[in-house]
C-alpha cells in the first residue's frame, strides 16, 4: 500500500472536519473510502478517558451517553427508565454521575457526535460567510443608493437655485 501524502491527508481532514461525506472526499481526491473511513476514525478517537466515571456495567462511551440521555430526557423517576436501569443493573447514581461528567466533558463524545458537531460547525461557518456576503452586498447597495440620493438632491439644489434665479430675472423684466 502506497503512504498518502501530508498535504493530501491535510486536505482530507479538513474536508470532514467541513462536514464533508466521506464518499465525496473519495470521489474527489481518488483516495480509497475505506483509508478515509480509517483517517476520520483516526481523528475522533473513542477512548474512554481515566477520570470518566463509568456506570459499572457500561463499556463505551456511546453507551454510556445513550442511557443518560434518555435517563435526563424522560427523567430519572420515569418508568421506562426505572425499567431501563433495572434490565441492565446499572445504578442511577453512576449515571446522573457520569451524565454531569459527560456534560463538563464533551471533547469525550462518541465519535458520530463530534463529526456531527464538526458538520455543525462547518454549516454555521458557511452561514456566517454567506451572512457576511450579504451583508457587504446590502453596504454596498446602500451606499449606491446614497450615492445617487446625493447626487439628484445635488441636482434639485441646483436646478431650485437656477429656477429661483429664473423668477427673479423674470419679475426684474416685468
Amino acid at each position: 500500500m502506497k503512504k498518502l501524502d501530508p498535504a493530501l491527508r491535510s486536505q482530507i481532514e479538513e474536508q470532514l472536519r467541513n462536514g464533508e461525506t466521506v464518499a465525496s472526499i473519495s470521489r474527489a481526491t481518488g483516495v480509497h473510502i475505506n483509508t478515509i473511513y480509517q483517517i476520520r476514525n483516526m481523528m475522533y478517537p473513542n477512548e474512554i478517558p481515566a477520570d470518566a466515571p463509568m456506570p459499572r456495567g457500561l463499556t463505551s462511551l456511546k453507551e454510556a451517553q445513550k442511557i443518560a440521555t434518555i435517563c435526563e430526557m424522560l427523567g430519572y423517576d420515569h418508568p421506562d427508565v426505572l425499567e431501563l436501569l433495572a434490565k441492565n443493573a446499572l445504578d442511577i447514581d453512576e449515571i446522573k454521575a457520569f451524565q454531569e461528567w459527560s456534560k463538563n466533558n464533551l471533547e469525550y463524545c462518541t465519535k458520530s457526535t463530534l463529526r456531527a458537531r464538526a458538520r455543525d460547525e462547518a454549516k454555521l461557518a458557511k452561514q456566517e460567510r454567506a451572512h457576511q456576503k450579504a451583508i457587504e452586498k446590502l453596504n454596498a447597495q446602500q451606499k449606491e443608493l446614497t450615492s445617487k440620493y446625493e447626487k439628484e438632491n445635488r441636482d434639485l439644489r441646483i436646478s431650485a437655485e437656477l429656477l429661483t434665479k429664473a423668477i427673479a430675472l423674470l419679475g426684474k423684466h416685468d
